[in-house]
């Protein structure tokens, strides 16, 4: 009796533990997305940064979140790093809660457990918190909180911690990109100081003992990552306000000492407004703000109120460049990442790509094809050349975060925008553009991840592009080439030539089709003669017919599109077999071609001075000559090709009539 008791116990025990496991459920890690029962809808929070000086803060911050499903026992989860949680509310009922370390990662939160609710009912997470605000450390620390020359501020991820996103270095909050939320957020600031944060930023009112309040508040869902904030004794400028749209807030906040290199470095912003927009589909915020800070390590785009490093300003400042690309790529990622934003941070090569591109594709349309190819250019090279030789090589999605590479690698920067590049070339700037403007506004405000946009592509164009994302998204190489080019001369002003490309990379770099190849041929006169070929087979041979006669050629040198390949060339110059063998006369309405020995089944083709292929009959012929029709083609030089067993033959005559 006592042994049937005791099993029974533990099969209740065991059915009970089942139970509260099937209500779990467990946290989004930054690399994964599982989707919770809840959906936070708003942040409203009041932060007390008094003593923000010595990096001193608290308050309190609410969650507000609504339940996706009929819930019972669920976890709530929140990010709070090196702060203390004092209490936590659930509604208005204090509640427990627990702390989570992963004994393998650098990654710790917050949970509140065992929560029930009905679908589509609203709950509140009070959390109430202190202590001194960090960063993520390191020799180089680039996201959490700073303070240098008493300006304190915020950076939104970090590049070499485990757990990326930092807002979680200041404020309470669900710290992964794919559950965005509205936010209110007030700062309390001692006296003479000012808060730059993002949405509309105003001075809310006073404190009991007269200190500011100020309240920064959008309707705009926003990424935790992208939240911020900088406290200092700010001026602030508009941008360009005669030449944007009235209903954009566009303003910097900067340092007194820093205005006559402020102003000078944001003088273009509308050329930057105006081009992304007219592309990219309309601005989708209401506020493009910038906060100068003496940060050395790069900017970064917060949504609607952009990080931006004084040591930039001074050094467009000192050379006079009026092109303020650092100011522009941060701008163009208020599409790219922040109105849609990553699923996770696997999707972060889409930020990045995009915005990078962006940068070659301002230059386009303020100074032409040219300069555009050109910067795609120095962004091969500089990928081929630095990129891979301090970080490897590694795919744009899935890599690894293990030194040297970064949360935010190189990759997905230089290559990104390589790649970008070549989609657009694939696809024409018609298709192009138009998936991209009706991605971003379908998706608006929204976290998607980079299937979703795979997906959205393939149904926009009717096409399956799961190669193109295969090869240079998801693979981890790119095409090392070896060419072979052959010259058959026919005169001296034109040749053939023989193209002959094998794919040498690595096995584990991938196969890659659909491939543009461009040729650079250098004619005598020092000008090229360019074109591009496709390369869709790992090895594949091209002929170019009554093309300039060349000197040397070159591959890849952006005339017509860039590609991400290296490669090995090769350049012998060749003499027909059978050249000296065939001669061509032409009569008013006849060409015949004479052959010293048979005619051994030679096929023919007629080409006219633009390549393009002229139709013809055959009258007669025998062993040792061919007589062709001519007379429905008109005056002008002409090339005749012979091909035979692999062996190519040009002839050049001249009909006039």
């Amino acid at each position: 009796m006592k042994s049937y008791f005791f099993k029974n116990f533990l099969l209740c025990i065991f059915l009970c533990s089942l139970l509260n496991l099937q209500g779990q459920n467990p946290i989004s890690y930054p690399l994964e997305f599982i989707q919770q029962p809840y959906d936070i809808v708003h942040y409203d929070a009041l932060i007390d940064l008094r003593n923000g000086l010595e990096r001193k803060i608290s308050g309190w911050c609410e969650i507000k979140s609504v339940w996706k499903e009929n819930a019972i026992d669920k976890n709530f989860y929140f990010h709070l790093r090196d702060l203390k949680v004092d209490s936590v509310f659930f509604n208005t009922s204090l509640v427990n809660f627990t702390f989570r370390k992963d004994d393998t990662l650098d990654y710790s939160y917050y949970v509140v457990n065992n929560l029930s609710g009905l679908e589509n009912d609203t709950f509140r997470v009070k959390i109430f918190f202190s202590g001194t605000m960090t960063n993520e450390g390191g020799n180089q620390p680039f996201g959490g909180v700073f303070l240098t020359d008493s300006i304190l501020f915020s950076i939104g991820v970090g590049m070499n911690n485990q757990y990326v996103s930092t807002t979680q270095h200041w404020l309470p909050c669900y710290d992964h990109p794919s559950d965005k939320a509205t936010y209110t957020l007030k700062f309390i600031t001692p006296k003479d100081f000012t808060i730059a944060s993002n949405g509309k930023t105003r001075l809310f009112g006073y404190t009991s003992d007269s200190l500011p309040i100020w309240e920064s508040t959008s309707n705009f869902p926003i990424a935790t990552y992208l939240l911020t904030f900088a406290m200092g004794k700010f001026k602030t400028m508009k941008l360009d306000e005669w030449n944007l749209p009235q209903n954009i807030e566009a303003i910097v906040y900067y340092p007194l000492k820093d205005e006559s290199a402020v102003k000078f470095s944001f003088q273009n912003f509308s050329k930057y407004f105006f081009t992304l927009q007219n592309f990219f589909g309309k601005y989708p915020f209401d506020k493009v703000g910038y906060v100068i800070v003496p940060f050395f390590f790069g900017a970064m785009e917060h949504q609607s109120i952009i990080t931006f490093p004084r040591n930039e300003v001074y050094r467009l400042y000192h050379y006079k460049d009026t092109n303020n690309i650092m100011a522009l790529h941060e701008f163009s990622h208020q599409w790219f990442g922040n109105s849609v934003s990553p699923l996770d941070f696997r999707d972060v090569w889409f930020n990045e790509a995009f915005a990078t591109y962006s940068e070659a594709f301002y230059l386009e349309k303020i100074f032409g094809e040219n300069t555009y190819l050109n910067n795609l250019i120095e962004k091969k090279n500089n990928y081929l050349d630095d990129g891979i030789s301090y970080e490897g090589i590694i795919p744009m999605y899935g890599y690894t975060r293990k030194p040297p590479v970064s949360n935010y690698p190189a990759t997905i920067y230089w290559k990104g925008a390589v790649v970008v590049g070549m989609l657009r070339y694939y696809l024409g700037d018609e298709t192009f553009f138009e998936l991209l403007r009706s991605y971003l506004d379908l998706f608006a405000f929204q976290s998607h991840s980079t299937f979703d946009f795979i997906n959205y592509c393939i149904n926009f164009t009717g096409e399956n592009l799961n190669w193109f994302f295969d090869q240079w998204v998801f693979g981890k190489g790119y095409p090392m080439l070896e060419i072979k080019v052959k010259q058959y001369p026919l005169n001296d002003k034109y040749c053939s030539a023989e193209i002959h490309i094998k794919q040498t990379q690595p096995s584990d770099y991938g196969t890659y089709f659909k491939l543009p190849v461009e040729l650079n041929f250098t004619i005598d006169t020092d000008e090229t003669f360019d074109t591009v070929i496709v390369l869709d087979k790992t090895e594949q041979i091209f002929w170019l017919d009554t093309i300039p006669k060349f000197s040397s050629f070159k591959v890849n040198q952006g005339k017509k599109v860039v590609s991400l390949f290296t490669s090995n060339n090769y350049l012998s110059v060749e003499k027909n077999e059978f050249e000296e063998d065939v001669q061509v006369l032409t009569a008013p309405n006849e060409i015949i071609i004479f052959f010293s020995n048979s005619t051994f089944n030679y096929n023919i083709k007629i080409f006219d001075a633009l390549g393009k292929e002229v139709d013809f009959d055959v009258t007669s012929h025998s062993n040792r000559f061919i007589s062709l029709n001519a007379q429905n083609i008109s005056s002008g030089v002409y090339y005749l090709t012979f091909f035979h067993n692999g062996k190519v033959i040009n002839k050049v005559f001249t009909i006039a009539r």
